[in-house]
């Protein structure tokens, strides 16, 4: 995959049911977490995509028969469905690689592209709002060798210059994507999220459920309301990780250091993003703490 068409996912749900609203899906934030781990091995990244939604399918199912009230909220039977469709049934179940082997490279895949992310994003901040202030021009070299000083104590991030620039080169075609990973959870939009929910929930959610059920089945209910919970939260980030990351993608196609006439960014390498709806999400602005800068600019 090159490209992702950003609305045309966003709008999957109208095409295949008429009554279900424009949102992101489980199914689409497996997709792009596979993608983000593996951008340059597509086998793995299906087989990871395809075990996450083994896990799901298995999760409705028993949420069904456990909590019958649940098939009542909108797009639950839907979601089933699409699961089932997107793992091709049982023939993309079969042969699929150990559980525990997918979360481990995951595992250590995510922790990487974090640190990816973490570099692309303080670059793009003393870019954009300390460049008056830098001693000299920044740079990917520069970020490398202040995370591998100062990393520790202020990120928090434990690595190496070389370890950073090996993991730039492999996880270069995704690297606006983790930037916004790292900005959405770094600035605190992640805990913004969950407080905004907490209260949706029970505003907008019960009120679907049966007469009475809230007060006479309210564990059934709370297993439902978290299933809901889910759905909401990943659509909210969705939404939030593509614009951040649509930005860093601008920004990364257009920088040049001053040792290099090439772009931050390669557009012939990149999972670009296109077509990315306008949700009203200004971009934040950023000022790194003094003695950050005071630090980068002993760093030559």
């Amino acid at each position: 995959m090159t490209s992702i068409n950003v609305k045309s996912m966003y709008e999957a749900p109208c095409a295949f049911h008429a009554q279900m609203p424009a949102h992101f899906t489980e199914q689409h934030d497996y997709i792009l977490d596979s993608l983000m781990a593996w951008p340059s091995d597509d086998q793995r990244a299906r087989q990871y995509c395809r075990r996450r939604l083994v896990d799901q399918y298995a999760a409705l199912q028993d949420a069904a028969e456990r909590v019958p009230m649940i098939t009542v909220i909108p797009g639950f039977i839907e979601a089933k469905r699409l699961c089932w469709e997107f793992l091709d049934g049982w023939s993309g179940i079969l042969n699929l690689p150990a559980k525990d082997d997918l979360d481990r490279d995951h595992h250590s895949l995510r922790t990487r592209g974090h640190q990816v992310g973490a570099t692309f994003c303080i670059l793009y901040w003393c870019q954009a709002s300390h460049a008056t202030q830098l001693a000299q021009p920044i740079s990917l070299n520069r970020v490398w060798k202040w995370i591998e000083q100062y990393g520790s104590l202020w990120i928090p991030l434990y690595t190496t210059k070389d370890r950073l620039d090996e993991d730039w080169e492999q996880f270069k075609p995704v690297a606006h994507l983790w930037a916004a990973d790292f900005a959405f959870h770094w600035l605190g939009f992640a805990k913004q999220t969950h407080a905004y929910f907490a209260s949706q929930w029970q505003n907008e959610i019960v009120p679907m459920l049966p007469h009475g059920a809230l007060e006479e089945r309210p564990e059934e209910v709370d297993r439902a309301l978290a299933i809901v919970k889910n759905v909401d939260d990943i659509n909210h980030r969705l939404r939030y990780l593509f614009t951040f990351a649509r930005h860093f993608q601008e920004f990364g196609l257009s920088f040049t250091s001053k040792r290099s006439r090439k772009p931050l960014l390669d557009r012939d390498r990149l999972l670009l993003l296109e077509d990315v709806p306008d949700w009203g999400i200004p971009f934040p602005e950023v000022e790194l703490p003094d003695e950050w800068i005071e630090s980068m600019n002993t760093i030559i």
